[in-house]
């Protein structure tokens, strides 16, 4: 649900266990029946053409609602791959859970996107670049995009409050997020 995937390479998402791997256990894995809803995939330069964003290699059904799947042009590819079985109703879906509209997805995102979205290292900042131009291929080696960052040891002492410990709790995470 709600998720944002960028030049996927071979796999968006992947359904069903690999059988092979499964061949000398006398165990057939059930297929997986999953729900898909508001995400948002677009191909990159490392994407295989006309690759949609739910497939398989051996079995799996899906529920899909408000998806979208487009190459890196921006033309539309498939949802499912032929070998899905789409689901009419959800097969799993907790009590209360409300997913966010496609249409607001990508922006939603990248606005919380990264370990610490209001103080963004430069691979979360390289990462939502290439997102938005179009640009990037997968990295082989921390080498091929300026090697591993360096960070400055940090400390402060921790203070507990002995009251409204839920309050400091959330105002110290929303200091971090």
């Amino acid at each position: 649900m709600n998720n944002v995937v960028y030049n996927p390479g071979k796999w968006a998402m992947r359904l069903g266990p690999v059988l092979k791997e499964w061949a000398s256990s006398g165990i057939t894995p059930a297929p997986p029946s999953v729900s898909i809803v508001g995400n948002y995939m677009r191909h990159g330069a490392d994407t295989k053409p006309g690759l949609a964003m739910v497939g398989t290699n051996s079995l799996g059904s899906a529920y899909l609602e408000d998806n979208i799947a487009v190459d890196a042009l921006g033309d539309p590819v498939p949802i499912a791959a032929p070998e899905i079985t789409v689901l009419a109703d959800e097969p799993v879906w907790p009590e209360g859970l409300v997913a966010l509209p496609v249409a607001s997805v990508v922006e939603w995102v990248l606005a919380h996107a990264g370990a610490r979205p209001r103080d963004r290292d430069e691979v979360d900042l390289r990462i939502i670049t290439d997102f938005r131009s179009g640009g990037g291929t997968f990295v082989n080696s921390q080498d091929e995009v300026g090697g591993y960052p360096s960070a400055e040891p940090t400390s402060r002492p921790l203070v507990v409050p002995t009251e409204d410990i839920e309050g400091w709790l959330e105002r110290f995470a929303d200091e971090l997020e």
